[in-house]
């Protein structure tokens, strides 16, 4: 009995151990970041960088992104930006090309993601790898010390995006566009989805181009080309999410998020698992690997064992029992009158079992005390786990058969 209570006992420390494992190893969102050119980076090439997204969950995840990407004199600076990612396994974004205007070794932040995890309802934050750019020299466009950086702010409604270019020389220029869901066609652009990005607007290596590209976003200020470049894009908007592409998340307006059913609490689990080991160990201790209560076997002194006449007396008193309406303890004394007997018969110093003592016959090879005396241990053990109604008749049968193999 006390190997059982103990063996339930590991069963329900190896469940609880499995659910702690498994609340400490939870599925977490993970992000890489990297540039889509395996050649050599020069002086005026475009650099898109992207991140890609392992999503564990299988459902839709809202995040926000922090990411700082400048090199070369020139990048993005994402203060923040909302995105929906999809619930396939593996999904990226890729940042309008950045074109370097210096040579040099530059490093690129990692990238910041914020989410909430749909397995424990908490707000976590991932971060990216850090990356390393070499931006070779390029003899056909000479570098410039100019610096162009846009910094992006997307996030709770809020939409604002500012371009500022400085020089060596000290001079400024800044373009500022801030709306609270669209700006301009000529403002920063994200493709979805897909390993390739659109090359967009070339910029210009030269301080020229860079003058040239401020006096143009100053133009896109005039509300009405902005009011026709908006409805164009909207346009190419939709023909692109019919075909299952979103693309330049400046016009795009995050739909709200259809709730889906939560998981399992843990704890909810681990009360499942318990109740189910304690019902499983309910029913196997009751009726499936229960031994009935044997009453101790009596001692007989080694010089004076006559366990013939032990064991009738037993039988004489089962028969007693049942008179008396005690069917169950009669029952109980037949088999008890019989395992005396064989364990005494076959010089057996212990105690036997029902089972015990059907193997041992079985050994014999008298076939016909075996299938006796089975047949009354059966019908006891039925009539003590109460599957069968004891009766008359089946007492004297198993009765008649006790002291047919008593002998």
């Amino acid at each position: 009995m006390m190997r059982k209570v103990i063996a339930i006992l590991l069963i329900l420390i190896l469940a609880l151990g499995i659910l702690l494992m498994s609340s400490v190893a939870a599925k977490e969102l993970e992000v890489q970041k990297l540039v889509d050119s395996n050649k050599e980076i020069k002086v005026g090439d475009g650099v898109s960088v992207q991140l890609v997204f392992k999503n564990p969950f299988n459902r839709v995840i809202p995040i926000q992104i922090v990411d700082r990407n400048v090199f070369g004199n020139n990048g993005l600076d994402i203060q923040c930006l909302e995105y929906t990612l999809p619930r396939e396994a593996e999904s990226g974004i890729a940042y309008e090309p950045i074109v370097p205007y210096k040579p040099g070794m530059y490093s690129l932040d990692a990238a910041m993601v914020t989410y909430t995890n749909p397995d424990t309802g908490k707000e976590e934050t991932v971060e990216s790898n850090t990356l390393d750019i070499v931006v070779e020299e390029n003899k056909s466009m000479p570098s410039v010390q100019a610096e162009g950086i846009t910094i992006i702010y997307r996030c709770g409604g809020t939409n604002m995006q500012s371009t500022s270019y400085s020089s060596s020389s000290g001079t400024n220029s800044q373009f500022t566009s801030a709306s609270s869901s669209s700006s301009s066609s000529k403002s920063f652009n994200i493709q979805f989805g897909g390993s390739t990005v659109s090359s967009g607007q070339q910029q210009s290596g030269s301080q020229q181009g860079l003058q040239k590209r401020v006096d143009n976003n100053q133009l896109n200020q005039n509300m009405e080309q902005l009011k026709k470049e908006m409805e164009t894009e909207l346009q190419k908007q939709q023909e692109l999410e019919d075909n299952g592409t979103i693309q330049n998340v400046t016009l795009e307006s995050t739909p709200e998020q259809k709730k889906e059913e939560s998981n399992i609490p843990l704890w909810l689990l681990l009360l499942i698992i318990i109740a189910l080991v304690i019902i499983g160990w309910f029913i196997y201790a009751r009726y499936i690997n229960k031994e009935p209560l044997q009453e101790p076997l009596p001692v007989v002194s080694k010089h004076s064992v006559d366990y013939v006449t032990e064991a009738r007396r037993m039988v004489k008193e089962a028969e007693e029992l049942f008179s008396n309406s005690r069917d169950k303890d009669a029952y109980e004394k037949v088999s008890q009158a019989l395992r005396f007997y064989f364990a005494q018969k076959f010089g057996i110093k212990k105690e036997l079992l029902n089972t015990e003592l059907n193997t041992i016959l079985c050994g014999k090879g008298d076939e016909n005390t075996y299938s006796n005396v089975k047949e009354c241990l059966d019908l006891c053990g039925m009539v003590e786990f109460a599957k069968y109604k004891a009766n008359k008749d089946d007492f004297g049968k198993i009765v008649t058969m006790a002291k047919a193999v008593i002998i």
